[in-house]
């Protein structure tokens, strides 16, 4: 099944990649939908229930499931809607499964660089079909660090810039590179070894969050508490090494 779903991933990516005139929407404050949102949102809609039946939830129609029984995709068409508009090819198309409330499948992939990532449960992770694993830093003085800071937030950022702030002292350095679904696969693969996020909804984090697992990181909200995919959240990922340190540090009034 995952081939299948690696091979749909892929055709949504050449459907953003090929879109050359966006028609960006404001839909709130620096939050957009182009028409490659929309078009890559068409097709999934209709393909991903040819893989398995069920519901598809995608960020273009937002209404959380009261559950998750059953089969439910999710989707994001494009995570990192700003980065597209503006060409910096640091965008991605993220397709998860989750099954009875457990993630089974998850697939991410940046049509513009052309990798692809993607995971099962109990079958590991992989990028471009090279096994990955996180990184072996043990130490945030030593860890590269990414975070987000999402549109939904604006004029509640405090808390969060404070925690920039203190990583920017802590770690080894900061990036906000605008896709939460590449910054999940980037702990995935130990590019970074850790990244946080004041503002995520399940489409921004359900594909990458599997791939993470399958290669030996950890996912929590900042509280420490597992995540729900209900509704928006915090979250931190790690390599699994930093994360009691990472929620210590975020913690820090």
């Amino acid at each position: 099944m995952i081939d299948q779903l690696v091979a749909v991933v892929g055709q949504a990516g050449a459907i953003a990649r090929e879109k050359k005139e966006l028609h960006a929407q404001v839909k709130a404050a620096s939050d957009y939908v182009t028409d490659a949102d929309k078009a890559v949102d068409s097709f999934l809609i209709q393909a991903l229930p040819k893989l398995v039946p069920g519901r598809v939830f995608t960020e273009e129609s937002p209404i959380v499931p009261g559950d998750y029984a059953g089969n439910t995709w999710v989707v994001d068409p494009i995570d990192g809607t700003t980065n597209l508009m503006y060409h910096m090819n640091f965008s991605a198309v993220s397709v998860a499964l989750i099954v009875d409330g457990h993630l089974r499948l998850g697939a991410v992939h940046n049509p513009f660089t052309g990798e692809m990532y993607w995971a099962q449960a109990g079958s590991g992770a992989f990028l471009d079909g090279r096994a990955i694993r996180v990184s072996p830093v043990q130490h945030l003085e030593q860890a590269l660090i990414g975070f987000e800071i999402g549109p939904g937030s604006k004029g509640q950022q405090e808390p969060v810039l404070r925690a920039v702030g203190a990583f920017h002292q802590a770690a080894n350095g900061v990036r906000a590179l605008g896709s939460t679904a590449l910054d999940l696969c980037y702990v995935a693969c130990g590019r970074y070894s850790g990244c946080f996020w004041d503002y995520i909804h399940p489409w921004d984090y359900a594909a990458g969050m599997i791939i993470l697992q399958e290669a030996g990181g950890r996912v929590t909200q900042r509280d420490g508490r597992e995540m729900d995919f209900q509704g928006k959240s915090t979250m931190v990922a790690s390599n699994g090494w930093i994360h009691d340190e990472m929620l210590r540090l975020m913690d820090r009034p």
